[in-house]
């Protein structure tokens, strides 16, 4: 089976390439770009937009995954291809407690934290998801103050009780133990009721958070790990507020907006709202994406990123 499974990551590395260079214009006004997952895709297409007219297209393409980008990347002949026309995204992940080496190249951009997801679980987007999305567009400055107080401390509280979490995750690649993480259910884990986080007593009805994450991983609980000395390596220089996996703190997000939304007349925080808003997109975990992906800025570095490359590359073509 793991022999299958990576035959078909090869082969997807392979279909990608196979139509990037199939597509390929030189000199024309295209921008390419290969980032790891789907949700990446709706990540990283609006701040590449934000450098180009409507003259220009972007073709972003999914490869499967960190090692598959790379492989990619080693697969181009560069001598070829223009590097300011064709960038890569890669998340850090944890590769801070892993050791592996990250590519050092002028067109490929590595996320900050863990993933592109950290810099945009935030109180600017939330407020955005609650006004533009969920319809609260007539809370009053103190409701807003008060919602925004209780979103930081419920997120400080979500990063801390992951801590145990993320740290077997650590383990798990430091041993090089195969783990589906995305079958670590955050629903399973918490409960947000009333914009306020709650920790499960027993989640997916196991005796313990470590029990469970280890059952939903399909791995045997490693005995010799010291869990005390792996939360203390984690939270070492507050790495633990940068390096919780971002699509869990994405869970939060839109977890606590859809708190908001359907317990707002029973919050005594919330004073100028009297009936329920419309959620007007249909806001949901499956949509969370695509709804916020619009409405997040994009961090600093990957600004500076696309000014070195996309904006030196439209500007050199935009001037002939």
């Amino acid at each position: 089976m793991l022999e299958l499974h990576k035959k078909a990551l090869e082969s997807k590395v392979q279909i990608c390439l196979h139509k990037f260079k199939c597509n390929y214009k030189r000199d024309s006004k295209v921008i390419y770009g290969f980032c790891e997952g789907k949700s990446d895709l709706s990540f990283y297409k609006g701040p590449i937009g934000s450098y180009v007219d409507n003259n220009w297209e972007i073709e972003l393409l999914e490869v499967g995954g960190f090692d598959n980008v790379v492989e990619l990347f080693g697969k181009i002949d560069w001598r070829t291809y223009d590097k300011s026309q064709v960038v890569f995204f890669i998340d850090r992940d944890l590769t801070e407690f892993t050791g592996v080496k990250l590519p050092n190249e002028s067109n490929v951009y590595i996320t900050d934290n863990y993933s592109i997801e950290n810099d945009v679980v935030n109180w600017n987007t939330c407020e955005r998801v609650l006004t533009e999305i969920l319809g609260f567009t007539a809370l009053s400055v103190d409701d807003k103050t008060e919602i925004k107080d209780l979103f930081n401390v419920g997120l400080t509280s979500f990063i801390k009780e992951m801590v145990p979490v993320m740290s077997w995750i650590v383990s798990w690649q430091k041993k090089k133990r195969k783990a589906y993480l995305k079958n670590i259910e955050m629903k399973h884990l918490f409960k947000i009721k009333e914009g306020e986080l709650k920790p499960v007593l027993r989640p997916g009805k196991q005796k313990n958070v470590t029990e469970y994450i280890h059952r939903q991983c399909s791995l045997e609980i490693d005995a010799g790990y010291f869990i005390e000395g792996g939360c203390a390596e984690f939270c070492e220089k507050d790495r633990h507020l940068k390096f919780t996996r971002g699509k869990y703190l994405l869970w939060f997000l839109t977890e606590f907006c859809l708190s908001v939304h359907r317990d707002c007349l029973e919050m005594p925080i919330i004073k100028s709202v009297t009936t329920q808003p419309k959620n007007s997109t249909n806001f949901s975990h499956s949509r969370a994406v695509i709804d916020i992906s619009t409405r997040c800025r994009a961090p600093e570095s990957l600004k500076k990123f696309l000014s070195g490359t996309v904006k030196v590359y439209v500007a050199q073509k935009d001037a002939v």
